[in-house]
């Protein structure tokens, strides 16, 4: 969509086939490129993925990345776009590719990694379902693995960093555990948030505003 005139420019339209075959979950708009990835289920039982790149100027499908096993839930480009982070189910991990689809980092994790945030600087930092916040340092297309943070429940689902990357917020697949900010240096909680009156769902999508003065919360708690 347009964001000016909230037209539609492009419908984009990766390979589909039976089943979940085709689903997607993941997307990420390059950068500084007319580029756009899609990721999620793109073969039978989890095997071989790919990630599929369009071009945003003609909608045309430009590549397909060999994304490797496991179900991919979320894309997101490094902040100079020199790599493509992934965040999968089933295998449970975080893996980034190179401009050319190279496999540049691959960690494995003990639960599905659902979250993946881009710092302002350098930083990245993924949540996975064991109640873990991985953050890592990306210079180019090296990526280097910093720290792991326990965090005060399983299934954390989505992260957000603060403008000058001092802090992450978590949100929780749970609608009676609200969102955690945490110091990236320390990974000490200096807040819980609360949302509240909700019965079920969760407030699983958490984001920092530009100038880091609020922080949006939502999901599907009703």
């Amino acid at each position: 969509w347009d964001l000016q005139t909230g037209q539609l420019r492009l419908i984009l339209r990766p390979p589909i086939g039976q089943g979940d075959v085709g689903r997607l979950y993941g997307v990420a708009i390059h950068p500084s490129l007319p580029m756009v990835a899609l990721g999620g289920n793109s073969i039978p039982g989890g095997a071989q993925q790919k990630i599929y790149l369009f071009n945003l100027t003609s909608g045309q499908l430009t590549q397909a990345i060999d994304a490797g096993a496991g179900e991919i839930k979320r894309l997101a480009w490094s902040r100079d776009g020199a790599v493509l982070f992934a965040g999968y189910a089933d295998w449970n991990g975080l893996r980034g590719f190179d401009s050319g689809g190279k496999l540049v980092y691959e960690q494995a994790t003990a639960g599905s990694v659902y979250g993946i945030s881009v710092g302002s600087r350098d930083r990245v930092a993924a949540t996975d379902f064991s109640g873990k916040v991985h953050l890592v340092r990306v210079s180019g297309a090296t990526v280097e693995k910093l720290a792991t943070f326990s965090v005060q429940a399983r299934n954390p689902i989505s992260v957000s960093f603060a403008p000058d990357e001092g802090a992450l917020v978590v949100g929780y697949r749970y609608h009676d555990i609200g969102p955690d900010v945490i110091e990236t240096s320390t990974g000490r909680v200096i807040r819980r948030l609360s949302p509240s009156g909700a019965l079920e769902g969760n407030f699983g999508t958490v984001t920092w505003s530009l100038d880091g003065k609020t922080i949006a919360v939502g999901g599907t708690a009703s």
